[in-house]
């Protein structure tokens, strides 16, 4: 037990008493789950920062994302990392900032959104050479070619051209076909990564399900499409909304949990220095307000970065499904062992905990001490197993000798 200070310079000091649990395993750096927020680079932050494209601040942006398990989203290449206006593509900054973020734990990146769908056969070359980049750089399998956002009836055939164009041009380049309403069966076949916001993908759960069984993935994006009871990133949800998509996430193997923007800030503005928030840009996109919609963290002084709350459940949700990860190989290893069916049939019970908590999309448990409750037993459990196969193989290396 133990406790920390807290001192503001117009209150008094408050002490918080803290009790703090070491566990006996370590998380991954790199997530199991795609996980991003769009940096918007080509919007927001040249709006509030004055310049074209920062390309110091968004690897900076990105680097800060990463320490929450959240990647840059979707425009990782293009613009301003390589400006495919300027031949031959200069690749340094790209190089340095790609090297660095996948040291971090950034585990796929877009080579932009839109750029390519509808460009001249001089675009498509320039495609090319990135691809041949990535190639030689060892990226490839990290990297996608994001066609077009929401793609529309109007924009199918063109649609189907690009993603035909690229397959050809790009083999093993992953294609994301984001889609807005109903599943767009006329033109599937075109992506290895469906992304659909959280209500639709309810309504065609049984078409996304035998997309998955095809080998694709699926990805859900959140945004104002999918609203409460549908758990979202909002300011004005609970917490725990923020926090239970991710196990959401597991009980239906969804491959990503996405959001559409990191710094969408429609309505700030600087003056000498000072930031503004408008109260108007915490409820932009309806009358009744999506407040934090597409935003996930604050500019600070100095170009620094000022999570949100939310930030921090994301954070806390994507390590909750890491602590799934983990539990789910050692249970696999006590399979394969085959010389504990109690433990192994304890384990089990324990994991389907997990799940018991999301009776559908909309109907899940909204109980925090619930929630920690089930995380403190996964925790407890993969110790246990930990402790028990240490063992095991200490014993089988003796025998040995």
């Amino acid at each position: 037990m133990s406790s920390i200070a807290i001192k503001p310079s117009n209150a008094e000091e408050t002490k918080i008493k803290i009790t703090l649990q070491v566990r006996d395993f370590s998380l991954p750096k790199q997530n199991h789950l795609t996980c991003f927020a769009t940096i918007r680079v080509k919007w927001f932050l040249p709006r509030y920062y004055g310049i074209s494209f920062p390309n110091q601040l968004y690897s900076q942006i990105a680097s800060f994302l990463l320490d929450y398990r959240i990647g840059p989203g979707t425009f990782h290449v293009i613009p301003g990392l390589v400006d495919i206006n300027k031949k031959p593509l200069n690749f340094s900054l790209f190089d340095e900032a790609t090297s660095s973020l996948l040291k971090k734990g950034m585990n796929e990146f877009a080579i932009g959104k839109n750029e390519f769908w509808r460009y001249n056969r001089e675009n498509y070359n320039s495609l090319s050479n990135i691809y041949e980049h990535l190639r030689e750089k060892g990226w490839l399998d990290k990297a996608l070619a994001y066609l077009i956002d929401e793609c529309q009836p109007t924009d199918y055939e063109a649609f189907k051209r690009a993603a035909e164009a690229i397959k050809k041009l790009c083999p093993g380049l992953k294609r994301v076909h984001t889609v807005l309403g109903a599943f767009p069966a006329s033109i599937a076949g075109n992506e290895e990564i469906w992304g659909t916001n959280l209500s639709d993908w309810d309504r065609d759960q049984t078409i996304y399900n035998n997309e998955q069984k095809q080998g694709k993935k699926i990805w859900w994006f959140i945004n104002k499409a999918a609203l409460y009871p549908y758990p979202n990133w909002f300011i004005n949800e609970s917490a725990v909304n923020h926090r239970i998509l991710f196990w959401m996430a597991w009980k239906y193997k969804i491959d990503g949990v996405c959001g559409w923007g990191a710094d969408a800030w429609l309505k700030v503005t600087k003056n000498q220095g000072q930031t503004s928030f408008n109260n108007n840009y915490f409820y932009f996109g309806s009358p009744l307000g999506y407040a934090g919609n597409g935003s996930l963290y604050y500019p600070g002084p100095d170009k620094t970065q000022i999570p949100s709350i939310r930030l921090e459940n994301i954070r806390d949700g994507l390590e909750d499904y890491e602590y799934f990860c983990v539990l789910k190989e050692q249970i696999k290893e006590l399979e394969k062992r085959g010389n504990n069916k109690t433990l192994l049939d304890e384990s089990v019970k324990v994991m389907d905990l997990i799940s018991s908590l999301i009776i559908t999309p909309k109907h899940y448990c909204r109980n925090i001490p619930k929630l920690y409750e089930v995380r403190e037993k996964v925790a407890s459990q993969i110790e246990k197993i930990k402790a028990f196969l240490q063992l095991t193989s200490v014993h089988n290396s003796t025998k040995e000798l």
